[in-house]
C-alpha cells in the first residue's frame, strides 16, 4: 500500500488483511482489538466502494465487513450496533442476490444472516425490564 497507495487492489489486500487480524482477535476473545481492525476493514471496504458504486466485489466486501463488525458487536453486548450493522449487511446482500440470483454464496450468506438477525432479536436487550430477563444462575 505504501509502494502504491492509490491502488484499489492493494487497499482490499490490506482490507482483507484486517479482517483477518480481527478474526484472529476474536477467536482469542480479544474482543476490542477486534473490534477495532473490523472497523478499520470496513471504513476501507466503505471507501473503495464509494469510488466503485458498481462493483458488486465492493458492496460484498462492505456486507461482510458489516457482518463482521454486527458479530463483534453482539459478543460486546452493544445490540443496537449489531442490529444497525446485520440489517444494513442484509439488505446489501439482498440487492446483490436480485442482481445475481444465480450465485449461490449471496443466498447461503443471507441464511446465515438471517439466523444471526433472528438470535439477536432474541436475545433480552439491556433495557428490558429485569423480569423479562432470562436469569443465570449464581
Amino acid at each position: 500500500l505504501d509502494q502504491n497507495p492509490q491502488s484499489a487492489q492493494a487497499r482490499r489486500d490490506v482490507s482483507i488483511s484486517l479482517n483477518n487480524v480481527g478474526d484472529t482477535a476474536l477467536a482469542a476473545r480479544d474482543l476490542p482489538s477486534a473490534r477495532k481492525a473490523y472497523d478499520e476493514s470496513l471504513t476501507l471496504s466503505r471507501a473503495l466502494l464509494d469510488q466503485n458504486p458498481q462493483s458488486a466485489q465492493n458492496h460484498h466486501d462492505v456486507a461482510l465487513s458489516l457482518v463482521r463488525t454486527g458479530l463483534c458487536a453482539t459478543l460486546m453486548g452493544d445490540h443496537e450496533a449489531a442490529r444497525r450493522d446485520l440489517e444494513e449487511a442484509d439488505t446489501i446482500l439482498r440487492r446483490l442476490a436480485q442482481a445475481a440470483p444465480e450465485n449461490a454464496t449471496y443466498a447461503q450468506q443471507l441464511k446465515l444472516l438471517e439466523a444471526m438477525l433472528a438470535q439477536l432479536s432474541a436475545a433480552p436487550s439491556p433495557t428490558q425490564p429485569e423480569e423479562g430477563r432470562i436469569r443465570r444462575p449464581r
